[in-house]
């Protein structure tokens, strides 16, 4: 009887001194994890978008809408093995269980209202909201894909074009040399309208003719601004301005701008901060009501005036400002601008050219004359995609056989690489991230 209650009290004590522990999910770590995850696929999914715009494959988005992930340990421990004296051995055991579990969800951005954005040109106010926070050089270079130049004077025209694949000395010979030194020194050895529509034929040297005018325009103070103006609503609702739309537009800098070209009679440079009132772009009716009264006859049996009433409606657009303006050159005169902008997938194309005649054509550093742009261009390349997989990478892929680098000093890569990704986002609504797949299964 008594080993019966020596056992009973030592299980009774020990069953006190067992516990368990249940650790709580630690999820910082992780979630800082998840983001260089995150982040890391979305670099990925660029740069192979880039290598396939460069052999004009079709470009494909397949972002992940919804990422998970779980943690949990549980341990239950005691004692260590105890011999109570009795017949019957007794036994403390230590229990440790553990799990993680992840996942995320994705569908390809396949809908017919991304698509159609992503082949739309940017508009002012995408350009001006990117320069708040990448230096304008950047953006200007980045998503201005063309530049038409009238002569007034003279009424020649010339299309200037942002494409370095195009940079031929001589259009007639499309598989020629094109390297740029040609260019230079015609352009700039004979001054003059062939800055423009020269020295040949306007289409010769466009890509050199372009880098070379968007540069002087940004040097002397080519900027963008968001500018405000009330929506238009019912004459009741007019005292509510809570519903304002917000555009971009063009305007140069005083302070970058020479004095000459400001004191120029006629001139439509805009300056920036001037509080304009201009449309934002649409349509308006305008109705015109005529009267006619006819006097009363007392001839007639009906002595009751008479009204007669025509009305007139003439639909009219108003145009998205910003984009035309004149400015004069020396020696050339008046000329009328005006700007083209690039859309989203013309952006990835625009990269896919760079890297296949990057080694072929060079981007000049003096095109970009703010200090961070230099700072980050840091001599170039324009865009930095190496064959094969140096010893460290910003990003790497291994598309079609071959694998893809991006090397962690090319910040001026990496910047273009996140441009891409923010003209894709503002193209992505819920509805694109929840549309599903349609699979067809045939025999």
């Amino acid at each position: 009887m008594g080993a019966i209650a020596f056992r009973a009290f030592c299980l009774f004590f020990l069953a006190g001194l067992l516990g368990s522990c249940a650790v709580v999910d630690q999820y910082g770590s992780r979630a800082y994890d998840g983001n260089l995850n995150t982040q890391n696929a979305i670099n990925q999914e660029v740069l192979v978008n880039i290598i396939r715009a460069s052999r004009y494959q079709a470009i494909s988005w397949n972002p992940a809408s919804q990422i998970t992930g779980t943690q949990t340990e549980q341990l239950t421990t005691g004692l260590p093995t105890i011999f109570v004296p009795t017949s019957e051995p007794n036994t403390i055991t230590n229990s440790l269980q553990s799990g993680v579990g992840g996942g995320f969800s994705t569908a390809p951005l396949a809908t017919t209202a991304f698509q159609a954005g992503m082949l739309t040109p940017v508009d002012l106010k995408t350009l001006a909201s990117l320069a708040t926070y990448y230096p304008r050089d950047v953006v200007f270079f980045a998503l201005i894909a063309a530049v038409d130049v009238k002569s007034v004077s003279s009424g020649r025209y010339a299309r200037l074009i942002n494409d370095p694949s195009a940079a031929y000395y001589n259009v007639d010979v499309p598989l020629g040399d094109l390297d740029q030194t040609r260019c230079s020194s015609e352009l700039f050895q004979h001054p003059g309208p062939q800055v423009f529509f020269g020295p040949s034929q306007p289409a010769d040297c466009s890509y050199e003719k372009f880098a070379n005018l968007l540069g002087v325009l940004i040097y002397n103070g080519l900027y963008t601004e968001l500018e405000q103006i009330p929506a238009l609503q019912p004459a009741q609702a007019q005292a509510n301005q809570s519903n304002i739309v917000t555009f971009g537009a063009f305007c140069f800098n005083k302070p970058f701008v020479p004095q000459r070209l400001l004191e120029i009679q006629g001139s439509s440079f805009p300056s920036c901060g001037q509080g304009r009132k201009v449309p934002a772009g649409g349509t308006v009716q305008v109705t015109t009501t005529q009267t006619n009264k006819f006097d009363d006859r007392v001839v007639n049996i009906d002595t009751k005036s008479k009204t007669k009433q025509t009305v007139t409606t003439t639909n009219s657009v108003l145009p998205i400002t910003g984009k035309n303006f004149r400015v004069r050159f020396a020696g050339i005169g008046w000329v009328e601008l005006n700007f083209e902008l690039r859309s989203p997938n013309g952006f990835l194309s625009y990269l896919g050219s760079w890297y296949k005649v990057g080694r072929e054509v060079s981007f000049v550093s003096k095109y970009y004359h703010s200090v961070p742009a230099q700072t980050i261009f840091n001599g170039g390349p324009y865009l930095a995609i190496r064959d094969g997989l140096p010893s460290s990478c910003y990003s790497w892929v291994n598309y079609d056989g071959g694998p893809y680098c991006v090397p962690k000093d090319a910040t001026h890569t990496s910047m273009l690489m996140d441009i891409a990704v923010i003209l894709r986002n503002l193209n992505i609504s819920p509805a694109d991230l929840n549309a599903p797949v349609s699979v067809r299964v045939t025999n």
